[in-house]
C-alpha cells in the first residue's frame, strides 16, 4: 500500500510493552510521529529512538507523541523501552504476530520479515503531513519529522 502526504492515516491497534492496547485513534487531537523500525535492541534502532528521547522536551512542547512500531513481541518492546529509558511521550508498540500496521503503512518488508524505517507524522485530524521511507540499513534523520510538527 502506498500512503501519501494528505491521506488519512490508517488506524491500528497494537500492544505496548505492558500488554495494553494502544490505537492511533487514541491520539486524535494530538500530533503523532509514527516511527516504524526493524528490531528492538539493534544498534541503529536504539540510536534513533534515543535521539528522539533526547528531544522529548521538543516533542512535549509540540503536544505530540512518538509511537515506535516494530515486529517484536510486546514483552520485547517493553524490555527495550525500559533498557533505553524512554520518556513517557514515546511509546513502543508490538506489531506481532501479523505485522498489520507495517503492512498498512507499507513499512513491512516480506522478504526480510521486518519493518523498514518509515516515519510518518500525523496531524491532529489524523492526516499524514510528513512521510519518509528509508531502507532498513539507512539511518533516518529525526530532525525532519520534528520540523513537521510545526
Amino acid at each position: 500500500m502506498s500512503l501519501n502526504v494528505g491521506d488519512q492515516a490508517p488506524d491500528f491497534e497494537l500492544l505496548n510493552g505492558a500488554g495494553d492496547t494502544v490505537r492511533l485513534s487514541d491520539f486524535k487531537g494530538q500530533k503523532v510521529i509514527v516511527v516504524f523500525y526493524p528490531l528492538a535492541f539493534s544498534g541503529i534502532c536504539q540510536n534513533e529512538l534515543t535521539d528522539y528521547n533526547a528531544k522529548a522536551d521538543r516533542i512535549n512542547a509540540a503536544g505530540a507523541r512518538v509511537l515506535g512500531v516494530s515486529i517484536d513481541s510486546f514483552f520485547t518492546v517493553g524490555a527495550f523501552a525500559e533498557a533505553i529509558g524512554l520518556d513517557e511521550s514515546i511509546t513502543l508498540l508490538s506489531d506481532f504476530p501479523d505485522h498489520e500496521a507495517g503492512k498498512a503503512y507499507g513499512a513491512f518488508n516480506s522478504d526480510t520479515g521486518f519493518n523498514e524505517r518509515l516515519t510518518v507524522v500525523v496531524d491532529e485530524d489524523g492526516r499524514i503531513v510528513y512521510k519518509i521511507h528509508n531502507a532498513a540499513p539507512d539511518r533516518r534523520d529525526e530532525e525532519e519529522a520534528l520540523a513537521a510538527l510545526g
